[in-house]
């Protein structure tokens, strides 16, 4: 039987080899695939996250999108206020990304990857700020027809990964919901799939209290689903 590669292992060859391939790489194919694994691998996640950003701002989509997902998956503090800014297509963001508007592609990535870091960090001030940022965006730009639905939908499921122990995340949820879920059907249909998330660990009185809205909103939609 052949052992996995020991930590050192890993610093020593494999580490140096992806740093190779992304410095000397122009396959776009490879790139991303070399950012993913560097980021899973998420030894001297500082260095990374360096790294790391470096490709949020590459000429081709697919390696900046990669990039913006391996930062998620690094789980690192470092990249919250870069994927922040990609997020909300801000000035700095824009610098960020070399473009005079971030695409929608971009920002979906972003908000997906807020929610890994979110999701993966034992800080709760971090995990409190990324849980404000993405709800920040549903309640405004999110809540515009102009706000592709890409960005929206991935902010809410980015939104279902982040602990959300004073439940501001489910009232957002929630609200969006009730005001959408005519407007945007499509949207709107994840967010009951989010809330469940964030609920799993709740207590019963709150989850059946959740589960009664949801069979009322069936009852009400009735057999055509309108």
């Amino acid at each position: 039987m052949i052992s996995p590669p020991s930590p050192e292992q890993i610093r020593i060859l494999a580490i140096p080899a992806l740093e190779e391939i992304l410095i000397k790489e122009s396959n776009r194919d490879t790139l991303t695939a070399a950012l993913i694994a560097i980021a899973k691998i998420g030894i001297d996640p500082g260095k990374t996250a360096k790294l790391l950003q470096q490709f949020v701002r590459h000429y081709h989509w697919e390696v900046s999108e990669a990039a913006c997902l391996a930062l998620g998956i690094l789980g690192t503090p470092e990249g919250v206020p870069d994927l922040t800014d990609i997020l909300h297509d801000n000035k700095r963001g824009r610098d960020l990304v070399g473009q005079p508007e971030i695409h929608y592609h971009r920002r979906s990535f972003a908000a997906y990857a807020l929610g890994l870091i979110g999701a993966r960090t034992g800080d709760a001030a971090i995990s409190e700020k990324i849980q404000s940022e993405l709800i920040e965006f549903l309640k405004n730009e999110g809540s515009k027809r102009a706000a592709q639905e890409d960005i929206r939908i991935a902010t809410i499921q980015a939104l279902s990964l982040v602990p959300d122990p004073r439940r501001m995340a489910v009232a957002a949820l929630r609200e969006y919901f009730d005001m959408y879920r005519k407007r945007e059907p499509a949207v709107c249909s994840h967010v009951p799939t989010a809330i469940a998330h964030l609920l799993s660990n709740a207590t019963i009185d709150e989850r059946c209290s959740v589960v009664q809205s949801w069979l009322s909103e069936l009852a009400e939609s009735g057999p055509s689903g309108d």
